[in-house]
């Protein structure tokens, strides 16, 4: 079901988004190696097609870039914190 939102003149703008949540699917407990846990690799349940939520542009706060990865053979997609943000290639 859609999300109403009411129209107010504060609300120029806004986002449309299909919110995932994540999963329960453990990716890795320990990197072999280096004996850490693998932390900045998230699994994420795929949106639903038909559920979107409309958020103010205000309201949207970039606290990282990650990469999304979602191979054809699961039912799982991943997000990834970007791994470097100083060196540009």
């Amino acid at each position: 079901m859609a999300k109403l939102v009411e129209e107010t003149s504060k609300m120029t703008c806004g986002a449309v988004i299909a919110s995932m949540s994540m999963s329960s699917e453990v990716l890795c407990k320990s990197h072999e190696v280096m004996g850490n846990v693998v932390n900045h690799i998230v699994p994420l349940h795929q949106p639903k097609k038909n559920r979107f939520d409309i958020i103010p542009l205000e309201d949207i706060i970039l606290i990282d870039v990650c990469l999304y990865i979602k191979f054809s053979d699961s039912e799982v997609g991943y997000a990834a914190h970007f791994p470097n943000h100083l060196e540009k290639d």
